[in-house]
């Protein structure tokens, strides 16, 4: 079976007459109108020059900043004219039923087989997000990279419309960006603020520039406003607390923390909230009603009371949503179900030292911020000259203090046991699928043997790579130390070559590696 590599090009309107030969020679035109929009902007999608009563399927693809592939589709009829309108007809099936304008982006899911927990967003909003929009011959629920498509046409969509400004703020102990919309002003100003994943997140303040608001993205988690990578007991206190509170949080084997209404009951001690009722400008609150992860109703209801107490209640207005979840998105954004996401806590540190040596030189390796008592795998995995890839992997378990050395702790599972600092060297194997009878062999020692460690939650024996490490080195494993010389020899009969180290004088060695030759 060839394998078809999926390829997403910058836009430009594409169109590809596929028809048999006993079938008309009038090509379908796809139309999308406009090709680069905002993000929350409408398009029209028409699809003309099919036979009439055709079934195609409109299918839209999308690769994320994080090379996941998304996509969506719907099943169309063409009318008696031979066209399809997905502004005014109806999709019969597919990621979306009915008259879906825009069923292509917001029915959005990874394509079959993706990795679990993905959500869709941008990092980066200085580029577009670009969508391919397919036409189909038929009905299709699958295989749309496998099927050459009727027309294709490349879109972008955009957080960042033209001419806003965007400005890096570091000053006085504030931390963001602000955007600034064109032309004159005044323009109102929207402070940007976000949750618990911290960061600086910039797409929605970008978004809100572009429609006339001076929007501040402001990065107050994971910076100098409230340093993650500063040591503190806090935050393992308070993962603790929710380890032990297990109808409300857990804490599984992979590291992950889910909670549910962890916030319940609402506090009533000033000293644990923000005093809402001394805000003195205009304040939305956008809530979705089927939050499972904070008690966003429960604590809108409470914000009310407090504004309203004050005096401030013609201040605050609420958009409340039924059947909405805990992320409020921009229009059109695809929606899941659950996501994963790592907050910026502790950055786990995989040590290699040293990273560069030569091949019979010992390493020493070491791992830190791991929660106490966890499992890891420690892996390493090598490309060979011959283009086999050869990997080794140990089981550890972290000390109290959350941290592994390879040189004084023991591998209880993996291609090696016990306290072997050298094990993901020599015990090497090739990945499974891998060609019988190989072996590991180094023909051009003026490059390195480079071999990638990484650092994986939980004890594996397979699949890495499927699964995202928790950090990785480079390392490089030599077989000629800086200063060789190495000389090719072509006299009297003799062909090799002659390596001299560095200084002198040298003891002298003939090499005769075998009949192999």
């Amino acid at each position: 079976m060839t394998a078809r590599v999926l390829v997403l090009s910058r836009p430009h309107p594409t169109r590809l007459c596929i028809r048999s030969a006993s079938s008309s020679a009038v090509c379908p035109v796809l139309s999308v109108q406009p090709i680069r929009a905002l993000v929350d902007e409408k398009f029209k999608i028409v699809v003309r020059n099919l036979h009439p009563k055709e079934e195609v399927t409109l299918h839209s693809l999308h690769q994320s900043e994080d090379e996941d592939y998304w996509e969506a589709f719907g099943h169309y009829t063409s009318d008696k004219n031979g066209t399809v309108s997905v502004t005014e007809d109806a999709s019969t099936g597919g990621t979306y039923t009915g008259v879906e304008p825009m069923g292509l982006l917001w029915s959005m899911r990874p394509i079959p087989g993706s990795r679990q927990g993905l959500r869709l967003r941008k990092r980066d909003i200085m580029s577009p997000m670009v969508v391919n929009i397919s036409i189909f011959s038929g009905h299709m629920t699958q295989g749309f990279s496998e099927k050459d498509a009727l027309a294709m046409v490349v879109t972008e969509r955009w957080y960042l419309a033209p001419g806003v400004r965007r400005v890096d703020v570091r000053e006085q102990g504030v931390k963001g960006t602000l955007f600034i919309p064109p032309g004159p002003g005044p323009f109102p100003a929207v402070l940007d603020m976000w949750g618990g994943g911290g960061g600086l997140v910039e797409y929605r303040a970008a978004l809100l520039a572009s429609h006339g608001f001076v929007t501040m993205a402001l990065e107050y988690l994971g910076s100098h406003v409230y340093p993650f990578s500063k040591p503190q007991k806090y935050p393992f206190e308070v993962l603790e607390y929710m380890k032990r509170t297990l109808l409300k949080a857990r804490i599984d084997e992979n590291n992950h923390v889910i909670w549910r209404d962890a916030v319940l009951p609402i506090p009533t001690e000033l000293d644990t909230k923000v005093d809402v009722a001394r805000i003195k400008c205009p304040l939305m609150i956008v809530v979705g009603q089927d939050d499972q992860n904070w008690a966003t109703v429960e604590s809108t209801e409470h914000i009310q009371q407090m504004m309203e107490r004050s005096g401030n209640g013609h201040l605050l207005t609420v958009l409340s949503y039924p059947g909405a979840g805990h992320l409020i998105e921009p229009p059109y954004t695809p929606h899941v179900r659950f996501s994963n996401f790592t907050t910026q806590g502790r950055q786990k540190v995989l040590s290699v030292q040293p990273t560069r040596a030569l091949v019979d030189e010992k390493f020493k390796i070491a791992v830190r911020n791991l929660q106490p008592r966890q499992e890891v795998t420690l892996h390493s995995l090598h490309q060979s000259e011959a283009k086999d890839y050869w990997e080794a992997f140990g089981h550890y378990t972290s000390d109290e203090n959350g941290t592994v050395s390879v040189t004084e702790d023991a591998s209880t599972g993996g291609t090696y046991t016990g306290v072997e600092p050298m094990g993901l060297l020599w015990s090497m194997r090739p990945i499974p699928g891998s060609r019988q009878g190989l072996r590991l062999t180094k023909r051009d020692v003026v490059s390195p043997m480079v071999v990638n460690i990484s650092i994986f939650s939980g004890h594996m024996t397979q699949g890495f790579s499927e699964k995202d490490a928790m950090a990785t080195v480079v390392t490089e494993r030599w077989y000629l130390a800086p200063g060789v010389q190495r000389v090719d020899v072509r006299e009297r009969g003799v062909k090799g070559k002659l390596f001299i180290p560095p200084g002198g004088p040298d003891k002298m060695s003939s090499d005769d590696s075998g009949w192999s030759g």
